[in-house]
């Protein structure tokens, strides 16, 4: 995967691979589904259990991006919150007590809600986005995320597009 010189996200044309993402490569990156369909955006529910991400990823989005955004510290909050909420995405914390994100979507697919994932994660090895991604995830951020740049990534997850900077 080769970079800009702006550093952001680009595909790998060498091998034209016909996978539908792309591999994070730096932290804050983001990688997600080609093709994907756009769609607006006005509500997000931001599932982490660290107060800090929820802070500062609440305040960037909310600010930057002029989004509607609930911030909940668990996936059982989120479980219980989507039905009445009704958000256009879900930002998901991949490691968390209890109920970690991906459990956290197997369950909301287990209840017949469908709407798109972007799954926050430190684990950036290329086993664990194939496992994300094979669950239907719409796309990656890698932690740390750079706040003033998180709407935007957000925003290309959800168009289908690399992150540009």
């Amino acid at each position: 995967m080769g970079r800009s010189a702006a550093g952001s996200l680009a595909f790998d044309a060498r091998t034209k691979s016909a996978k539908p993402w792309a591999a994070v490569d730096a932290p804050g990156r983001a990688c997600g589904m080609h093709n994907a369909t756009p769609m607006p955006i006005s509500r997000v529910l931001l599932v982490d259990d660290e107060e800090d991400i929820r802070l500062v990823a609440g305040m960037s989005l909310k600010k930057l991006t002029r989004w509607e955004v609930r911030a909940v510290a668990s996936g059982r909050e989120a479980l219980d919150l989507v039905p009445a909420y009704r958000p256009d995405l879900i930002l998901l914390d991949v490691m968390m007590p209890d109920l970690d994100g991906p459990e956290t979507l197997r369950e909301l697919r287990s209840r017949g809600i469908i709407l798109p994932v972007i799954f926050l994660t430190a684990k950036v090895q290329r086993s664990e986005l194939d496992r994300l991604m094979a669950m239907g995830a719409r796309g990656i951020i890698a932690k740390p995320f750079d706040p003033l740049t998180l709407g935007r990534q957000v925003q290309a997850l959800v168009e289908g597009g690399a992150v540009r900077e």
